[in-house]
């Protein structure tokens, strides 16, 4: 898929939820926007640094991970990554894997460590596991947690955001913290330099 079908199929994500009984809040909205499309970015620059990976895939793969935000996840009681999944599965069967694999860095990982109901993620387990993950599921992975509402950050403070939004501890969810840190020296060492000084990010935890 190139950028403009990409980019066709991320406008129908907006026109398509806010058709439905459920539509987005304008604050929701400019959020997730800036959330896709500063992924999109990020992931892009982060291929451009590997020796393989595609800059123009990684860049529509970013756009619409969270195709599945065509449904209002807690109102409708369906988990987006799922929801986004069964929605491209049979015309874009790639970036449906995008949609369900961006939630799982670790696909072993207990689902009651995630901050969303167990009953949402409970139809992930089976698919999670029979797929096989590459390194652009494991990309996605990354850049989905290392910017917040479009602004670059520390894996940390992005989870710091999460515990409040879910009302969770911060440590209940090291566990993820840990495989996306393992992420990021993965990807630092395919680049050969530290993912945060690759997207410009500096904060005083980075020491850039």
């Amino acid at each position: 898929m190139g950028i403009k079908e990409a980019e066709r199929l991320f406008n129908s994500l907006f026109e398509k939820r806010n058709s439905s009984p459920y539509p987005f809040s304008e604050k929701h909205q400019t959020e997730l926007i800036n959330h896709l499309v500063a992924t999109a970015e990020i992931a892009k620059t982060i291929a451009e640094n590997t020796p393989y990976l595609n800059p123009e895939k990684s860049y529509v793969y970013g756009l619409l991970h969270d195709y599945g935000r065509i449904v209002d996840e807690r109102r409708e009681g369906i988990f987006h990554g799922l929801a986004g999944y069964y929605a491209l599965i049979n015309d874009y069967p790639d970036i449906a894997k995008i949609c369900l694999t961006h939630s799982f860095p670790d696909k072993d990982l207990d689902i009651e460590k995630k901050p969303m109901p167990r009953e949402m993620l409970l139809g992930c387990i089976p698919l999670i596991r029979n797929i096989q993950y590459d390194d652009y599921d494991r990309l996605i992975q990354l850049c989905d947690n290392i910017n917040k509402f479009g602004m670059p950050c520390t894996i940390e403070e992005r989870y710091k955001d999460i515990a409040e939004r879910y009302n969770v501890s911060l440590e209940s969810l090291q566990p993820l913290i840990d495989s996306l840190n393992g992420l990021k020296i993965y990807f630092g060492n395919m680049c050969n330099k530290d993912v945060y000084e690759i997207i410009g990010l500096k904060n005083e935890n980075t020491g850039l």
